[in-house]
């Protein structure tokens, strides 16, 4: 697994857009780590919003898949 496709693949799609929505990060959970995915996005993505849909509960530091915390840090907010 190379997580630099993924970023490829997503900065490809994205390009000229306002906004990104991702689902399906639980599918593909251990594989890709949402934590992971967020870090690298926000080194692409300067004005471009990102909305991840995330198949678990939001606390205002961590999220958590099937009922985990994970320890990981988060910029993210609740919309």
């Amino acid at each position: 697994f190379n997580m630099e496709v993924i970023l490829e693949l997503i900065k490809e799609k994205a390009k000229n857009k306002n906004l990104v929505i991702i689902t399906g990060v639980g599918k593909i959970y251990p594989i890709v780590r949402s934590h992971a995915l967020l870090n690298n996005l926000q080194n692409l993505f300067n004005e471009t919003k990102v909305i991840l849909f995330f198949p678990g509960e939001y606390t205002t530091t961590d999220l958590r898949l099937f009922g985990f915390k994970d320890n990981n840090y988060y910029r993210a907010f609740k919309l």
